[in-house]
């Protein structure tokens, strides 16, 4: 009696036709990651670090000019035949009632469109005696500051990107006060100096320093007597939002001079009454 075929154990990972080959190729051109180009890396390299540091400091920092819409002058013009068509095409029984409809329709379309025009205008004009804030930092000054923030995307440790946050958002609430208070015994001459240069000098050239150090030494110390490339820039952030935090303090202290010297004028008037 003829034994019953057996089954094959062995199996083949290769393909089967040329159908199943061309399945194969697909699901792994799909598997495998698609290439970013360099625009779109940008531009996620830009999104993640308005999301570390915030709005860029030209934005945050500067004024921003109000929109102002442009009126479109031919609206008016047809409004304005639009009305009288309208009004000829409730008695019109003639051969002529489609175009007194048609100028109609244009009167509604053109006055609507004015109307709208007219509304965003008065919203979006500014205000003339609406006080403009004064500028402390040149706009140089901001965008290299920016775009230095902007290489230290993934670049930091947590540690160094709160720090560093810190003494921005230290820079964003001295500036609008820095630009309407005069320098006295209080705030003197070398804080509002510090704080210039601060954003000038000192904070983009501890970042750029710190990047010119290449990762995998960034946390050896230099020698016996030096710390790491990471504690330095620490350190260097912790002592200017120090400094920021005093300068802070006396500018506080230093804009309501004003107010105690007209307190201290309507004290010696009162003795006198």
């Amino acid at each position: 009696m003829p034994l019953p075929p057996q089954k094959s154990n062995t199996t083949s990972n290769g393909p089967v036709n040329s159908r199943t080959a061309r399945l194969k190729a697909v699901q792994q051109a799909q598997q495998q990651p698609r290439p970013v180009s360099q625009t779109v890396r940008q531009h996620l390299t830009r999104l993640h670090n308005r999301h570390q540091f915030g709005t860029p400091l030209v934005q945050r920092l500067r004024a921003v000019p109000v929109a102002v819409r442009r009126r479109v002058p031919w609206l008016w013009g047809l409004a304005v035949p639009g009305v009288v068509g309208t009004g000829v095409a409730w008695v019109a029984h003639g051969g002529m009632w489609w175009l007194s409809w048609g100028l109609g329709l244009c009167g509604v379309l053109g006055g609507a469109g004015a109307l709208v025009q007219h509304l965003q205008s008065r919203r979006d004009a500014p205000v003339p005696d609406a006080p403009k804030p004064i500028q402390v930092f040149d706009l140089e000054t901001l965008t290299h500051l920016d775009q230095v923030l902007a290489t230290m995307t993934n670049e930091l440790s947590p540690t160094h990107a709160a720090a560093l946050q810190a003494l921005i958002d230290t820079i964003v609430r001295i500036a609008p006060v820095l630009g309407r208070t005069e320098v006295n015994e209080v705030f003197t001459q070398d804080d509002r100096f510090y704080v210039l240069e601060c954003v000038r000098r000192y904070l983009p050239d501890s970042l750029q320093a710190y990047l010119q150090v290449p990762a995998r030494a960034r946390t050896t110390p230099v020698d016996a007597h030096t710390p790491s490339p990471d504690a330095l820039l620490l350190t260097q952030l912790q002592q200017m939002h120090t400094k920021l935090l005093s300068c802070e303090q006396a500018l506080d202290q230093a804009s309501t001079e004003a107010l105690q010297r007209q307190q201290r004028f309507l004290s010696a008037r009162e003795k006198n009454w």
